[in-house]
Parts: C-alpha cells; sequence; structure tokens
C-alpha cells in the first residue's frame, strides 16, 4: 500500500511542472487574444481618411482632435443613414 502511495506521488511531483508549463501556455495565449482583440476595436486608423482632413482637425482642435474628428464622422455617418431611410 505504501509503496502505490509513494508512486503516486512521485508521479505527480514529476508531472506538475509540466502541468503547470501548459496552464500558463494557455493563460498567455487567451491574454494574446484579449490584447489583439482590444486593440483591435478600441484604437481607430485614420489612414483611409483624407490626410487634409486629418491635418485641419489636428491644427485647430490641438489634443482633443481624435475625438473631435470621431464626431464629425459620426454625425457624417448619421446623415448618410438618414439619406438612405
Amino acid at each position: 500500500m505504501h509503496i502505490g502511495i509513494d508512486i503516486l506521488l512521485l508521479y505527480l511531483h514529476t508531472f506538475k511542472p509540466i502541468c503547470i508549463l501548459e496552464r500558463n501556455k494557455m493563460i498567455t495565449n487567451i491574454f494574446k487574444t484579449i490584447k489583439s482583440s482590444y486593440n483591435n476595436l478600441s484604437f481607430r486608423s485614420y489612414d483611409n481618411l483624407d490626410p487634409n482632413l486629418v491635418r485641419y482637425f489636428r491644427t485647430e482642435y490641438g489634443d482633443k482632435w481624435e475625438e473631435a474628428l470621431e464626431l464629425h464622422l459620426q454625425t457624417k455617418n448619421n446623415k448618410n443613414v438618414k439619406k438612405a431611410a
């Protein structure tokens, strides 16, 4: 009976680091997925906009240019939706 427990304890002791390693890999993968999703959703790219429009909002609104540009784009989008309806 004691030999069986000793073998079980030896087995658990030798494979415990492998389980921890696998768990850490899984947690790391989950965080990578969350981070990439967050970056895709939270940061808007202004590459497809007219550079003169972006330049205008940067000079006119200073530090708040992104908020003002977003408001302008939303207003423009709302007008387009109303025209389509």
